[in-house]
C-alpha cells in the first residue's frame, strides 16, 4: 500500500485535483514491472 501511494503523497501539495482515483489501471501502471499478470488482483483496492 505504501508503494502504491508513495508518489501521490509526495505530489499532493502541488496538485489542484479535487480527488484522486486509484483504480485497476493506476495499480497496473505502478506495479506491472514488479508483478505477474495473474497476481495483480491482490494489489487492487
Amino acid at each position: 500500500m505504501e508503494k502504491l501511494l508513495e508518489e501521490i503523497s509526495f505530489s499532493i501539495p502541488d496538485t489542484q485535483e479535487p480527488e484522486i482515483v486509484i483504480d485497476k489501471n493506476y495499480v497496473k501502471e505502478r506495479f506491472m514491472d514488479r508483478i505477474q499478470a495473474d497476481n495483480i488482483d491482490r494489489f487492487i483496492l
